[in-house]
């Protein structure tokens, strides 16, 4: 069977599940969170493929090309995140709301959550463009497709399927694919540990846990705007309201945690491989493209393909859709009428992602640059709203929005190779969000919530 084929019936059994999930929903509540009923095996599956996407894999694939073993650092922090959340899990799933934005104005007000209704889709819209993007080189690497083509095809797909079936296809396909994800990636590195072992991988302690491209400020920067985002992320808690109880939240949260960790491992261990090959290209997601095409059994190339896939699929449907139901909610409308101008938000933010991801190619750039400005705004309020249960209302949106911007100036600054400096830059957003929420009395606020 030729890779067309098992792609065409890959796409055309994610519209099946879309269709079959489209007629399942009776309530508004089935679009939003799958009706409050999603398993351990739901959660787990859905939670794995959301936090395993293109960010994850092409992106610590790429990664290993400076950093080398350093690389694991992006899904340990994740992996971190997720285990600093399980003491909280069953509080947050208490508050049986759809979106973060609704939690942050219990604790801080209407106005916290209009800012966040802004921001947040915004950066999200970001995310979805990177994993259009990683789709994209995934597709043009496996078949005759130019990049922009590429683009409108899995954009195409995943902005369908999302709209039939919302959080239930979402479940049901994220579970699908997150099996898909584990086995084929397993399957490769055993292949290549089999033929070669270690005889084309640098030694661990080469660049492992620091070197000159990954020290320690690095570290501090990725576990703030990125770890955090498992710690405080409308995605996650997204699975987390979708679950049938707090148990089985939490037990499927802890669980991804775990799971994290050897996959991290594995991940890494492929990308060392690929940079002892001579290849063309100094791009590890294309050359990895490119070594299961020549250099594996038709099986490997298979799965392989289709966990790259799978994974970048997973984690933009379920962005897609928070990002979707975070706007509409901020419009007030009722559930019935929301679930409409979700699948309208859907189509609308789909298609500026397919734009973004035409305009700009680079994976780990989209994604990190939304995620500071999202993680310096929202992290520390709702972290001291679960963990003190102090919620200053009065300085909590100027604290927000300059922590957001100070964060995403830094970020800026280690774009364009200022990096030491704009370590500090980042991580003063953080420090300079905690003092206006609790010391900015100074500050004055037109109208208090």
């Amino acid at each position: 069977m030729s890779i067309t084929i098992l792609l065409i019936i890959y796409v055309v059994l994610l519209f099946m599940l879309g269709i079959w999930s489209h007629k399942q929903i009776k309530q508004p509540l089935d679009f939003f969170v799958a009706g409050r009923h999603g398993s351990s095996w739901d959660i787990t599956g859905s939670l794995l493929a959301t936090v395993v996407g293109s960010s994850a894999i092409l992106g610590t694939l790429n990664l290993t090309v400076q950093q080398g073993w350093a690389a694991m650092w992006f899904l340990f922090s994740a992996s971190l995140g997720l285990f600093l959340l399980v003491p909280k899990v069953a509080s947050i799933y208490s508050h049986k709301k759809l979106t973060l934005p609704q939690l942050l104005e219990q604790f801080y007000g209407k106005r916290a959550k209009q800012l966040s209704s802004i921001i947040i889709p915004t950066a999200w819209v970001g995310i979805v463009a990177a994993q259009v993007v990683g789709a994209s080189k995934i597709l043009t690497a496996l078949v005759d497709l130019s990049y922009s083509n590429a683009v409108f095809i899995s954009g195409g797909v995943l902005i369908l399927y999302t709209m039939l079936g919302g959080q239930i296809s979402i479940l049901k396909t994220d579970k699908i694919q997150a099996f898909i994800i584990y086995l084929g990636l397993f399957f490769l590195a055993a292949y290549l540990f089999y033929d070669f072992g270690f005889s084309k991988v640098a030694p661990l302690s080469s660049s492992f846990p620091f070197n000159p491209h990954f020290e320690w400020g690095d570290l501090i920067v990725l576990m703030l705007t990125y770890s955090t985002t498992f710690l405080v992320g409308p995605d996650i808690y997204s699975r987390i309201f979708s679950a049938s109880s707090p148990a089985v939240a939490k037990k499927s949260v802890a669980l991804v945690a775990l799971m994290l960790i050897p996959f991290s491992i594995v991940l890494c261990y492929i990308g060392m491989h690929i940079n002892g090959l001579d290849l063309s290209t100094q791009n590890n997601s294309i050359n990895f493209m490119i070594f299961l095409k020549y250099n594996s059994s038709k099986m490997i190339f298979a799965l392989g393909s289709l966990a790259l896939l799978s994974a970048v699929l997973s984690s933009a449907d379920t962005t897609l859709l928070s990002a979707s139901i975070i706007l509409v909610d901020a419009k007030k409308q009722t559930k019935i009428d929301m679930v409409k101008s979700s699948r309208i938000m859907i189509l609308v933010l789909g298609l500026l992602a397919v734009w973004i991801a035409i305009k700009i190619g680079s994976i780990i750039t989209i994604l990190l640059t939304a995620l500071a400005f999202y993680s310096g705004a929202f992290i520390v309020p709702m972290f001291v709203a679960l963990y003190t249960k102090k919620q200053p209302k009065g300085n909590s949106v100027v604290a927000m929005l300059t922590g957001g911007v100070v964060a995403l100036l830094g970020k800026i600054m280690i774009l364009y190779g200022v990096r030491e400096w704009g370590n500090v830059v980042v991580i003063s957003g953080f420090v300079v969000n905690f003092l206006i929420l609790f010391y900015g009395h100074h500050v004055k606020i037109a109208r208090r919530d």
